[in-house]
């Protein structure tokens, strides 16, 4: 599980395969966070705040103008079927901060140099101090 992490951490450099590091495979989406045209969801809302998170995404797709041909709780029982909440791998556990137990010192570490600001700049650490 170390070699895995490790590999996400610092992508393959030399491969014929494109994959970044941690840090340079966010930085595409960075600049999103800053346009009003997007609304940033983290997957701990999905967890933690589901209802609420996908009335949110509702009533913000309806502000754009977008007309549903079903009641709220149809496009809620929509939305949760097309999650795969049951089957999906991203969904499993359905906790958050699971990474935490894989990360030994070294991969903490690690992964401070290559993409720590990233987890500060997302509000996720206030500093290195995790």
């Amino acid at each position: 599980m170390d070699e895995r992490i490790n590999t996400s951490i610092l992508g393959i450099p030399e491969s014929q395969v494109d994959f970044p590091n941690s840090g340079q495979r966010f930085l595409p989406y960075y600049s999103w966070l800053k346009d009003p045209g997007v609304v940033p969801l983290r997957f701990e809302y999905f967890i933690l705040e589901l209802d609420k998170t996908l009335n949110f995404i509702i009533d913000n797709l309806i502000k754009i103008g977008i007309d549903f041909n079903a009641s709220r709780d149809e496009l809620i029982s929509g939305m949760q079927a097309g999650m795969g909440l049951r089957t999906s791998y991203t969904f499993r556990k359905r906790n958050t901060g699971d990474w935490k137990v894989h990360f030994n010192e070294s991969l903490r570490k690690l992964f401070k140099q290559v993409a720590g600001e990233l987890l500060i700049d997302l509000g996720y650490e206030e500093d290195f101090n995790w």
